[in-house]
């Protein structure tokens, strides 16, 4: 209904909202609480080199995207799942799977403040694109 369209509309803007509001905060007023330790030697990769591989990756992403949507809709026949169950819960979890995994990593090498950052922006994201 439009009532149902209105309050999605106010919620994923207050989330957006709380979420540029938690970016100023990690990155301007309180950095120096989100900043990694140090390390002696930093890895070096050219510019080219660095270009090349976000390219290569952005493609193997883009090629995996596509075969993930073109495959959903026989999944959600053969499952029997309904298509907001998919879009609303599967899809978002699937594709934030990478930060859930840096956050788990973060928070075993014992760097919780980068392990809730991750959280926090993974589940916002979700939310408001959702």
């Amino acid at each position: 209904t439009s009532n149902d369209l209105q309050m999605s509309y106010a919620a994923a803007g207050a989330l957006a909202i709380v979420y540029i509001q938690f970016l100023y905060y990690q990155t301007t007023t309180h950095s120096h609480l989100f900043t990694g330790r140090k390390y002696d030697t930093m890895p070096q990769m050219s510019l080219a080199m660095a270009l090349m591989l976000l390219s290569v990756v952005s493609l193997v992403i883009m090629i995996h995207s596509e075969l993930l949507v073109r495959n959903v809709e026989p999944m959600v026949h053969s499952a029997g799942f309904s298509e907001r169950f998919v879009g609303a819960i599967i899809l978002p979890v699937v594709g934030n799977a990478a930060e859930f995994f840096v956050a788990i990593l973060a928070a075993m090498r014992n760097r919780l403040p980068l392990a809730i950052g991750v959280a926090f922006a993974s589940c916002t994201q979700i939310a408001v694109f959702v």
